[in-house]
């Protein structure tokens, strides 16, 4: 059976990266999540998650889990939320969420990204792809 995993080199996994993104990046907020992202010379997107607030590691591990594989499904969604076309600069985009976040499913996690992508003006072209699930 094919493994369908998120490599480490898209992910941000160090203290500093995440200061660097926290310190020069531009935040879109919203109820429960913010989008904290700023451009790398990586040629690749990279994502971190915060999750704060969170009180049961279960509940944490699992917004983490949904969070990393809707980044997997679409590898475009950094360059959505920064206003880029793809191929250009990569992204590193740091999702932070409390308690007040509580997707269910994948599915459900789309509709709240581009619920509020789209009342931010922002052109959302992704769809969650149902590879591996049967």
């Amino acid at each position: 059976m094919r493994r369908f995993l998120l490599p480490s080199r898209r992910l941000i996994t160090k203290k500093w990266q995440y200061d660097h993104v926290y310190r020069h990046g531009s935040r879109l907020r919203a109820n429960g999540f913010n989008f904290i992202f700023t451009l790398n010379e990586l040629g690749h997107h990279r994502l971190g998650i915060s999750i704060s607030g969170v009180k049961s590691a279960v509940k944490r591990n699992r917004l983490k889990r949904l969070i990393r594989e809707y980044f997997r499904l679409n590898p475009a969604f950094p360059a959505t939320i920064a206003q880029q076309n793809e191929g250009e600069a990569g992204v590193d985009l740091v999702v932070t969420a409390t308690k007040k976040f509580t997707p269910t499913d994948l599915n459900d996690l789309q509709e709240i990204f581009s619920s509020f992508l789209s009342s931010k003006r922002i052109p959302l072209f992704l769809s969650v792809d149902k590879r591996g699930e049967e």
